[in-house]
């Protein structure tokens, strides 16, 4: 996102001085991904998103996929340029919430809420707010069609399969503007100790050796979080060219916190925010929801170069080699669309899933 395309102060100065501060004093550090390396994974077999087992490696490789906004010679203040429709909606959604919902989310929580009702919570009173596009919950997810906490408000309510048979596959908690899955795990102690289980191996002995315990290990919600990520990174691009080349973010989430995963499946690059975003109420910062934000919007202002790898050759050493993991991926994965389509174990013939909006 560059700095020219800032909207004017006047007409948003809280979305103004959220980004002004985002742009020249936010640490970088707190901003970058790291890519991981796939080196265990089970892709075909038709295993579900929750039976999905991931182990990966650290890789060296951070980077911003976002400009750096301290190079530009102009600042904010100073440049105002045209921008699109889609963007001057994108920023009006920000000035906003931050104007009239900052702080509501956490306190729509009970720290006792189950997953349906986190998502419900979530939907209602951040992700909304921030998103141009719809936020459907999954039909397996809500059943009453109204926000648990109280509040009464509507959720969108449809079917949000990803994957075919063959592949990992399984409804998500909820899909941000058709194109971002979200998942919900209630229980908080064992959400982000997947932080800690990024492997490292001085052998390929050492690694073999281990595969088989860890591979039950990683039944976790790291696992599951990245197949989905993979998975719809597929889906989506396979329905719009346009998403080619970017890295497509995938949301974990429990009350207060919030991971990010991306999957560039052109380049086969695989990325984790390395900060956890936090989102209780001391952490739900403008600065956080700018974050946020920028995620649910990445089409709009994410670098379309920053995992090219014609531009960045050097980006080679760090792929996540989920392509080459089996070589029948690129064909199974090829054919996904984002909740439209499975294939049935026995014929290998396409049949159409309906999909459904509801409120």
């Amino acid at each position: 996102m560059a700095e020219d395309m800032i909207p004017n102060e006047a007409e948003g100065h809280y979305a103004f001085e959220a980004l002004d501060a985002f742009l020249n004093k936010e640490d970088p550090n707190s901003w970058e991904s790291m890519t991981l390396q796939v080196v265990f994974c089970n892709p075909l077999g038709g295993y579900s998103f929750r039976e999905a087992v991931v182990t990966t490696q650290e890789m060296l490789s951070t980077f911003n996929c976002y400009p750096d906004q301290a190079t530009e010679e102009n600042r904010a203040t100073k440049r105002q340029k045209s921008i699109s429709d889609e963007e001057n909606i994108a920023f009006d959604l920000l000035d906003n919430y931050l104007k009239v919902n900052a702080g509501a989310t956490e306190s729509s929580f009970d720290r006792d809420q189950k997953e349906a009702s986190i998502t419900e919570v979530l939907n209602t009173h951040l992700f909304s707010h921030l998103a141009v596009g719809d936020c459907v919950i999954d039909d397996n997810i809500s059943t009453s069609g109204k926000c648990s906490c109280g509040c009464g408000v509507d959720v969108k309510r449809g079917n949000n399969f990803l994957g075919l048979d063959l592949t990992w596959h399984g409804n998500v908690n909820m899909m941000i503007n058709g194109v971002l899955p979200l998942t919900v795990l209630e229980d908080e102690d064992n959400t982000f100790k997947f932080e800690e289980q990024d492997l490292k191996w001085s052998s390929t002995d050492d690694m073999k050796k281990d595969i088989s315990e860890l591979s039950l290990k990683h039944k976790t919600f790291k696992s599951q979080l990245i197949a989905e990520t993979i998975t719809n990174a597929f889906a989506q691009t396979n329905a719009n060219v346009d998403l080619l080349g970017l890295p497509i973010p995938a949301f974990g989430c429990t009350p207060d916190k919030i991971c990010v995963y991306s999957y560039d499946c052109k380049n086969d690059i695989l990325l984790k925010k390395m900060d956890i975003l936090k989102i209780d109420e001391e952490h739900l910062t403008a600065l956080t929801i700018v974050k946020i934000w920028l995620y649910l919007n990445f089409s709009l202002f994410m670098r379309r170069d920053s995992t090219d790898l014609d531009k960045h050759p050097d980006l080679g050493d760090y792929r996540a080699k989920f392509l080459s993991c089996n070589e029948n991926v690129p064909r199974f994965y090829s054919k996904i669309q984002p909740g439209a389509l499975v294939f049935s174990r026995a014929s290998y013939e396409p049949s159409l899933r309906f999909v459904g909006l509801r409120q």
